[in-house]
């Protein structure tokens, strides 16, 4: 067999080569968009967190007695702890702090301090 220098073409190597490094790039690329797709997840779970956490607070500053509960939520727990910080000498006044702490990991925590009048005339 007569092979002439100006035969064109590739050969096996070259293009199980070729074919090994476009495999690469796309393990590559896919990697990239799995870890972009899981970054999202993980943000609109925080997100939700959140807003349970907000909402939780908010329904909890609003009740009376303030009290320490739990629940959960689109399957987030969350909790609520009531701690008092001061009273005043007539006990007229008393400041607490309130923290809600949204889901298990990774948790959202919020806190508020609340100060409480009570009307002297009321008892």
């Amino acid at each position: 067999m007569n092979h002439s220098q100006n035969e064109q073409g590739f050969t096996l190597l070259e293009v199980l080569v070729a074919l090994v490094v476009a495999g690469l790039l796309v393990a590559v690329l896919a990697n990239g968009a799995i870890s972009a797709n899981q970054s999202v997840a993980r943000t609109d779970n925080q997100a939700e967190k959140l807003i349970i956490a907000e909402t939780v607070l908010n329904n909890a500053i609003a009740r009376r007695p303030l009290i320490n509960a739990k629940g959960d939520s689109n399957g987030i727990a969350w909790e609520v702890s009531v701690e008092t910080k001061a009273q005043d000498a007539r006990g007229t006044a008393t400041l607490f702090n309130i923290t809600v702490k949204a889901g298990n990991q990774n948790p959202v925590v919020l806190s508020r301090r609340l100060l409480v009048m009570r009307n002297e005339g009321n008892g």
